[in-house]
């Protein structure tokens, strides 16, 4: 019995520092877009896991300033409520890479991604309630970042500002309808 409980308790610390080592090698890999978040003021939100690696990082905006980016692309009619907490997040994600062959063509999916998007954290009581990442997050999404480019700041600069028509298009089309129905 106690040789069983101290073998569990043995794989449960190696699971533990496995992980901690992949999280490492992961923030080695990606330092200098972990140096660009914080120089702009975002937080870590989360180590991402789920099919894939990375890191999101988000940053909270008012709503007068989404509002004056919604009108800049056209959406002048959308009103949101004063007391809703929005985030801009940003993501690099490194999924597995594989590519698709269409006669000619080759469509490539997965790799090293960057992804920006807009999501809405709700209070409920003393809960903060928010879509799980995995609804932002896919292989096909963001833009795709080849192992031998080096991601330095204007990189990432120029990157937000080609997805912020498309990451606002979705937070008018998406993020914004689901909150107003629950």
């Amino acid at each position: 019995m106690l040789r069983s409980l101290i073998l569990l308790l043995s794989i449960i610390v190696l699971w533990i520092f496995y992980l901690q080592i992949q999280k490492l090698f992961y923030r080695h890999k990606l330092s200098s877009y972990i140096d660009y978040c914080r120089l702009y003021g975002y937080s870590q939100a989360e180590f991402y896991t789920n099919k894939s690696k990375g890191f999101i990082y988000r940053k909270r905006i008012s709503v007068s300033e989404i509002e004056n980016q919604l009108k800049i692309f056209g959406h002048e009619n959308c009103i949101i409520p004063s007391d809703t907490i929005i985030y801009e997040n940003i993501a690099m994600i490194i999924f597995p890479y594989w590519e698709e062959l269409y006669d000619f063509i080759v469509k490539r999916h997965g790799g090293r991604r960057f992804i920006l998007f807009y999501s809405i954290e709700e209070k409920k009581d003393k809960e903060h309630l928010q879509r799980p990442y995995s609804h932002y997050l896919n292989d096909e999404c963001g833009e795709f970042f080849d192992e031998d480019i080096i991601i330095d700041g204007d990189l990432l600069d120029g990157s937000i500002g080609y997805q912020r028509y498309s990451a606002l298009e979705d937070f008018v089309n998406d993020e914004l309808k689901y909150w107003l129905k629950h």
